[in-house]
């Protein structure tokens, strides 16, 4: 069976996705917003911009490694088959790294507390330093 799209990890912080133009196409309107108040702003006065912001590029097939979960929804809600190419150096997309913790990636206050080099704590901080 092929895929349709082929899901590949390009560094740490891009998806490389492999696809035909018309699913690039669909996925470039999936990942597009607006910018709220752009009307206001001059390069969109002038013309040079639609005030729209496109996360994923057709030309290059990036998509940043944040919104994996997103696009496998968006092939499920569509009925496309996906399947994760491998990378020589950065592995598969789906594969998860013991070395990067939730717990480190978004401390508890403690923890915030204990990471500050200086012996100074925010305000209003649980721990009262001596």
């Amino acid at each position: 069976m092929d895929s349709d799209l082929i899901i590949k990890k390009k560094n740490e912080v891009y998806l490389q996705i492999h696809t035909h133009p018309h699913m690039a196409y669909e996925l470039t309107d999936h990942f597009t917003f607006e910018v709220p108040e752009a009307k206001f702003m001059p390069a969109y006065r002038q013309r040079h911009w639609d005030g729209k912001i496109r996360l994923f590029s057709p030309g290059t097939g990036e998509l940043y490694c944040g919104l994996k979960d997103y696009v496998i929804q968006f092939c499920k809600e569509r009925g496309y088959v996906y399947n994760f190419a491998d990378n020589e150096y950065y592995g598969l997309a789906n594969a998860e790294d013991e070395l990067v913790s939730f717990d480190l990636v978004n401390p508890s206050p403690s923890q915030r507390c204990w990471l500050r080099s200086s012996r100074q704590c925010r305000p209003n901080c649980h721990r009262q330093y001596k």
